[in-house]
Parts: structure tokens; sequence; C-alpha cells
């Protein structure tokens, strides 16, 4: 992978890097100055085949490959040369793509790059296509101390994440499976909500939400993203949503990832051109 342009955000904590591969298809890349912490987020394919609702790889059906091992190292030690020394690395892999459908290449490439960097810390971001690869990430990556997998939920049934992630998944088994599994390997799981305004913010969904989760686990609740083409529009109900979490004992978060500005934050992400 060969860095060919970069773009840097209004509020300089966010770099998005245009990167080539050999076969000339261009995939992007972020580096977030995050405070306590240097931020790699890095795709893992070149486009993606889930097509979710509120993302401009699933608006505009793009797949062409998964990058290779060799590939997404490449791709990160290329961003590695630019951070901060004296901050800790959070590799992570929510940038273009489903880890979970290149289980091989990802696992290989978090080794690698566990090894050179064993005071790093590293993340992936998944809709969970398939549960048994999940275990099969897990268990291949036994041997890499801190690693967090965030549950991409957006929704309190079935019905409603149905119609965002097109995957015709059981929320409430999807959920338990993978509390199964964050205790079985002992692994930090949290669980991801995007706010969609009408769609899946008000009380009701808060109270299954909650029902949903349990108390010791995470609910971090993201700001969307604008992605031109996408019909969703961002909650103005965030509050009410979070308050109602709160009173009911869930540990909430909220979050908004860096920089939107320049097309670089969650869901913004393109990578399937060719040059």
């Amino acid at each position: 992978m060969e860095i060919i342009e970069q773009v840097k955000s209004a509020d300089d904590m966010a770099v998005k890097y245009l990167q080539k591969s050999k076969d000339g298809y261009l995939c992007e890349t972020v580096l977030v100055d995050y405070y306590n912490k240097n931020i790699i987020c890095y795709s893992c394919s070149l486009g993606c085949p889930i097509g979710c609702k509120m993302c401009y790889n699933g608006v505009y059906k793009n797949f062409i490959r998964n990058l290779t091992s060799a590939e997404i190292v490449s791709q990160i030690k290329n961003c590695v040369k630019y951070i901060n020394p004296s901050k800790q690395i959070l590799f992570s892999g929510m940038g273009v793509g489903e880890p979970l459908l290149n289980v091989e290449n990802v696992t290989e490439a978090i080794l690698k790059l566990n090894n050179e960097n064993p005071n790093s810390k590293f993340a992936i971001a998944t809709t969970v296509p398939n549960i048994n690869n999940l275990e099969m990430f897990l268990e291949k990556l036994k041997s890499v101390e801190k690693l967090k997998i965030m549950i991409s939920l957006h929704a309190s049934n079935s019905v409603v994440r149905n119609k965002i992630i097109p995957l015709n998944a059981e929320v409430e088994e999807l959920v338990k499976n993978c509390i199964d599994l964050s205790k079985k390997y002992k692994r930090e799981f949290e669980f991801n909500y995007l706010l969609f305004e009408g769609i899946n913010d008000d009380i009701q969904n808060a109270k299954e939400l909650a029902k949903l989760i349990p108390n010791d686990y995470v609910i971090k609740i993201n700001r969307f993203n604008h992605v031109e083409g996408v019909a969703y529009k961002p909650s103005q109900n965030s509050k009410q949503f979070v308050d109602t979490l709160k009173s009911l004992g869930k540990q909430v978060e909220e979050y908004s990832t860096n920089g939107e500005d320049i097309n670089a934050a969650c869901g913004q992400l393109s990578s399937n051109k060719k040059l």
C-alpha cells in the first residue's frame, strides 16, 4: 500500500490517508490524535458486502475484495510513522469492511502488529454476520492481551435492526451469543448504538435496549455522521434516550467520531475506487 494523498481535519485531530494497492484500488485510513492515544482506523476490505443503510459502503454497494494481511499491515504501518511516539496506539478495525468476513487476514495482521507493538491496544467493530466467525476470531487472538469487540447493534429489536443492517438476525439471540463469548474468552465487549430520528430513538426503544444488555456491559451511543444519499437523520432525542437507559441502571457512554468535515468519521469512509 502507498499513501498518495492526505487530508487534515479543521481541528487538527484527524488525518485521512488515501492509499493505493498494487492493483490500483484506493483505500482510506484515518489517524486520530485523540488526547491520550493515537487511533489508527484501518480498512479490511475494498468496499463492503453487508449493505448497512447508514454507511457509504452500504448505500453504494461497492465490494471488490478483501485486503490481504500484508495489505492491512502495510496500510497501518504507513500511518504509524506519523504518530506521536509518546502515546499508546489503538489499532481500530472500524474502517471499511466487516472484519469477520476476512477473519484469516485480519487476525494474521493483528498478531503481527501485536508482536511489533506489545503495548498497543486493538479493537474491531462488527455487525456479527456469523457468530462462529466471531468465536474463530477470538480463538485465534487468545494471545493478544488488549482486545475489545464493538458490536454494531443500532436497534433494540430484530425488525428495526434488519432494516438498518440486512442480516436477518434475531437481536435477542445475537446479544446472548455475544455475551456468552465475552465471558468464555474474558474479553471486553461493548454495544454500539447509532441514534436515528424516528427510527430507533424513542423511549420504548430505550427500554427494549435496557432489557437486552446486562448492566455490566457498556452501551456506546454514537452520533450519526452525515453520508450523502443516506435517508436517516441524527436523532434529536439523544438526551432523553440516554437518561432513560441510565435510570434503568445501564452503563452508557456518548461518543462522537472525529473527522466528519473531511469525510473520515464512522460510516463516511469509502474504499473501492481504482486509479
